[in-house]
Formats: structure tokens, C-alpha cells, sequence
């Protein structure tokens, strides 16, 4: 079975032809994003898939065009995000999986990465640095933004900073970071730095959405943290991965054309919802 959570509207933009970029201003088309969890084989390990990921990501190899002619084969099997897609009049729906680690996500060629730290440099690289409050949390490096990714995954050094910063302890039953209410009740905003801007996660937005806690093989009385390691310290090239518990609250923009990648805030980066 496939429970689906409704989230946020998230509109991903890749606008680009061979010849000149085509911009589309107020436009009219918005594509509603859903969470489906695959529960099929049982609980979900999200930390496990997640970093199985990271791995697979880290040790991709290839030219900057290679990598849009093919996708890189690891998929998150544990959470999909989908965008229903009406096609033909009358329409046809399809269930587009939104997955920015596909080849499928890439419009254009021949564009630069927006790091050119590698293997940051592979992907939607960019370079950003992390704030727990005012407590540096990782200093600038190179990383990437992967829908693919459900968590957001931090070189360990900085993930043990985060944890001593917030209590919080591992639950072993999920290996994500658990709080208490208390402990919830005074978490900082954690800031993603990326040149001038500062892109805050609220408190709300740090924690797993609590209704489906039982789905990951948690407890329903308890607040998980969607702050994990990636596996290994910064310094790698690839130092986090900004998943889609990041994305969700955010607009987001993935323009090939320009070789940028846009945020800017919703209303849902500070929602109360989980």
C-alpha cells in the first residue's frame, strides 16, 4: 500500500530550448506535490535509504554532459514525491515522480554547475554554509539539492555538533534524533546560508511529520529529527545533501538555462503542520 500526506505546492521550474531560454512570468500552472510512502516491505528506514543514496551520489563518475543523458542508478525507494500531470484533451492524468537525481529533471545541456567542487559539481551543486541559531553548525562547502534525498543529510562532524546543540538523543528503533517536548519547545531555527541569503528552517519544519511516525517504525508519542549524518566528515566534496524535508518548505526553482538554483519562502516555511 501506498498511504498518501498531502504537502505543500511546489512548482519546479527547467525552462529551456536549444536555441534561447523561454520565461514564463504569473504563470497561471501549478503542480500539486504529494509524499507516497512505499510501506509494502514493512517500516521504512529512512536513514538507511537515505544514506545508501549518499553513497551511490558521492561515487558517480563522468563528464558534466554524461550525467543528463543518464540517471544515476540508486532511487529512493522509501518515500517518492509525485506530481499528477494532465496530458491530452481530454486529459489523461499521469503520476510524474519529482526526483532532481533523474535525468529526467534535466532540461537543457551543456550548462556549468553552480560548484565546482566535485562531486557536488555533478549534480544541483552549490556551495552553503549551516547555522544552528547563531552556532556554526558546518562551515561554507560544497553540497548538493536532491529531491531523491526524504532527509537532510550533514557531513558527521557537523551532525554531531547539531546534536550536542539540540539534546537530542539517537532513537535506535528509527537512527534519527529524537527530542522531547521540552527540548522541542526551545529548538532554534537551523539556517541555510547560500551567498547573501538565509534560507530558515523553523523548528516545525526540523522535526518528522509526527502522524507518520508509525510509517518510518516510530512511536507516535515522539518527535524525530529530520537532521541526519551522511556518513562520513566534510571534506568530501559533497558535505550535505539539502533533501526534500528542506525542499518541501520551500519555492523552488531548478534553471538549467542560468545554471542556478532559486529558493524563496512560501507559505509553508512556517507552517505548524507537523
Amino acid at each position: 500500500m501506498f498511504p498518501a500526506a498531502s504537502l505543500l505546492t511546489t512548482l519546479l521550474l527547467a525552462l529551456s530550448i536549444a536555441a534561447s531560454p523561454v520565461e514564463i512570468r504569473d504563470s497561471p500552472i501549478t503542480l500539486p506535490i504529494a509524499r507516497r510512502l512505499n510501506t509494502s516491505g514493512g517500516t521504512i528506514n529512512l536513514l538507511q535509504h537515505d544514506q545508501s543514496r549518499a553513497t551511490a551520489l558521492k561515487t558517480a563518475s563522468g563528464n558534466a554532459l554524461g550525467r543528463r543523458t543518464g540517471s544515476i542508478p540508486v532511487t529512493n525507494d522509501a518515500v517518492t514525491y509525485i506530481a499528477a500531470v494532465g496530458v491530452g484533451s481530454p486529459a489523461t492524468t499521469y503520476n510524474l515522480i519529482v526526483d532532481t537525481g533523474s535525468s529526467n529533471t534535466w532540461v537543457g545541456a551543456n550548462t556549468p554547475p553552480l560548484t565546482t567542487t566535485y562531486p557536488a559539481s555533478y549534480y544541483w551543486g552549490i556551495n552553503e554554509s549551516i547555522t544552528y541559531g547563531t552556532t556554526t553548525i558546518l562551515s561554507a562547502t560544497a553540497g548538493i539539492v536532491d529531491t531523491g534525498t526524504t532527509l537532510i543529510l550533514i557531513a558527521s562532524n557537523a551532525f554531531s555538533t547539531y546534536q550536542s546543540a539540540t539534546g537530542a538523543t539517537l532513537d535506535q528503533a528509527t537512527g534519527l534524533l529524537r527530542i522531547t517536548s521540552t527540548q522541542y519547545s526551545v529548538l532554534k531555527n537551523l539556517n541555510f546560508n547560500v551567498g547573501s541569503n538565509v534560507y530558515a528552517l523553523t523548528p516545525n519544519g526540523q522535526i518528522w511529520p509526527r502522524a507518520l511516525n508509525t510509517y518510518i517504525g516510530g512511536s507516535t508519542s515522539y518527535i524525530y529529527l529530520v537532521v541526519n549524518s551522511i556518513g562520513a566528515p566534510s571534506g568530501q566534496g559533497l558535505d550535505f545533501i539539502n533533501g526534500y524535508t528542506f525542499l518541501e518548505r520551500f519555492y523552488s526553482v531548478f534553471d538549467t538555462t542560468n545554471s542556478r538554483v532559486g529558493f524563496a519562502t512560501t507559505a509553508y516555511t512556517t507552517a505548524t503542520t507537523n
